[in-house]
């Protein structure tokens, strides 16, 4: 029979209820782009932001991963198929 798509077989139990019709869990997020991404040293590296105001708050790498990190659990469902 070969390789079949897991939508196939029908959905995951532990995803029962929470997925759209024919939509089909994954554990990988897929990253679409035009190219690899940039290669740029942290040392160099600056996230900015700026308000409403003109008020701004910079961070470095390290300042930026000094900050407390959480890694989020959500359902995420996209529209490629």
């Amino acid at each position: 029979m070969g390789d079949l798509p897991p939508w196939f077989h029908g959905k995951n139990r532990a995803f029962a209820g929470r997925l759209p019709p024919g939509q089909c869990p994954t554990e990988s997020f897929p990253v679409l782009s035009a190219g690899p991404p940039p290669d740029i040293p942290t040392g160099r590296w600056s996230f900015t932001l700026t308000g409403e105001a003109g008020e701004s708050r910079s961070w470095s790498w390290d300042e930026m991963m000094a900050l407390p990190q959480e890694e989020p659990f959500v359902d995420i469902h996209r529209v490629t198929r």
